[in-house]
């Protein structure tokens, strides 16, 4: 483990994006104190798929401010994600999908780029042998979500913003 066997876990780069699993660490330092934030995505193939598409966690000074809502809470209604006409994503395991265009990263900060909208438009269906079909779910015009983590010299800060629509038709 790092920082274990005189192992300096400060040579270790402060973000990392697995892109084929749709996970970004970012971090401002490996300290005991220093913050981490994951952002999660789960192209389609990458396995286990909830209808966390785009949630985040967040762990600073020792304490998880934002925590997943960990084993057996697959729904929408368990993750930080937005509900679109009281609808969130769709709730069935590994059936949704969402993926990061780009992860800019540099010294200062990190900004990532995810598209969700499969993870609204549609869900998988059929049994585990198959066939397979997609069948439509709460289809969106546009469904984008954008983190920025800042190494900040005073502690780190995070911005997410959604931008998101449904479509043309108004809402009451």
């Amino acid at each position: 483990l790092p920082g274990e066997d005189g192992f300096d876990r400060n040579r270790l780069p402060l973000s990392h994006w697995f892109s084929t699993r749709g996970l970004v660490f970012s971090r401002n330092g490996w300290g005991t104190r220093d913050a981490l934030f994951a952002f999660n995505t789960n192209p389609l193939g990458a396995g286990n798929t909830h209808a966390d598409q785009g949630s985040f966690c967040l762990a600073a000074n020792g304490a998880c401010f934002i925590a997943d809502s960990g084993i057996g809470l697959d729904g929408a209604t368990d993750h930080n994600v937005v509900f679109v006409d009281g609808q969130g994503q769709a709730q069935r395991e590994s059936a949704v999908d969402a993926y990061i265009r780009t992860v800019e990263s540099n010294n200062y900060a990190d900004v990532i780029d995810a598209d969700l909208k499969l993870s609204y438009d549609r869900e998988m269906q059929g049994e585990a042998a198959g066939p397979w079909w997609w069948r439509e779910y709460n289809p969106v015009e546009k469904a984008d979500r954008r983190a920025l983590f800042v190494r900040g010299m005073c502690g780190a800060i995070i911005i997410v913003a959604d931008d998101l629509r449904k479509d043309a038709k108004k809402r009451e």
